[in-house]
């Protein structure tokens, strides 16, 4: 009889655990690129970022920039990146491509393999916008880098009246023999028509962890008094 009450409630902790909210894992397993912070998206300019991969090491590292139509509209000069922390731009962006239809049919950029890459729909959801969206795609970090385990700096300026928003991604290849790009970072999960704006993820909330580990405890102790004294 204890051993049926004691799996029970070991049973109950555990669907009560279950209800928390936690990030998505399949939407962070396809691709082991990371821009920190983890939202890479610019809201103001300047703006400085870490990026580097979780394991093994991603060859040919290229930034992938996507805005929207506001903040194309609104530049004032070409958006630059800067890694060798000089405050020089060691890239300067001119070449942006638009993309005016809201669908997951098309894939960008283009010339990745299949199943890498952002369709143009997960962008504009990303963006909160149904307008016309550009993006940009240019090899970074400079010549034969490569990106690891450790984190590299670098930091871009969007000069825009309205610099809301621009997505910061990459791309690379994980083998210096690949021709086509096949690592990337990983799209953070936006339900399809929900914007969610990029200081909200689909984390659990405190109130929420400090309610689960509450409920858990005064559980835990329930448990202990009754193998205690039965």
């Amino acid at each position: 009889m204890k051993v049926k009450k004691f799996g029970l409630l070991l049973l109950l902790l555990a669907l009560m655990l279950a209800t928390v909210p936690f990030v998505k894992a399949e939407d962070y397993n396809v691709g082991t690129i990371r821009i920190w912070p983890l939202h890479n998206i610019i809201t103001s300019s300047p703006a400085t970022f870490e990026i580097n991969c979780t394991a093994g090491t991603t060859y040919d590292p290229h930034i992938f920039l996507a805005m929207t139509n506001s903040c194309y509209i609104g530049l004032t000069g070409p958006v630059t990146v800067d890694w060798t922390g000089d405050d020089a731009p060691d890239l300067t962006i001119t070449d942006w491509h638009l993309e005016t239809e809201h669908t997951d049919s098309i894939r960008v950029p283009p010339g990745t393999a299949e199943g890498i890459g952002y369709t143009v729909e997960s962008l504009m959801d990303r963006l909160g916008t149904r307008e016309p969206i550009w993006w940009a795609f240019e090899p970074f970090l400079g010549e034969g880098a490569t990106l690891t385990q450790t984190p590299q700096t670098f930091r871009i300026t969007l000069p825009s009246t309205d610099p809301r928003w621009m997505l910061v991604y990459a791309l690379g290849k994980m083998d210096q023999k690949d021709e086509l790009f096949n690592n990337r970072v990983p799209p953070i999960y936006v339900p399809t028509g929900m914007y969610v704006p990029p200081e909200i993820f689909s984390v659990p909330e405190l109130g929420t962890i400090f309610l689960a580990v509450a409920s858990f405890s005064a559980l835990a102790l329930y448990v202990f008094k009754c193998r205690k004294f039965d």
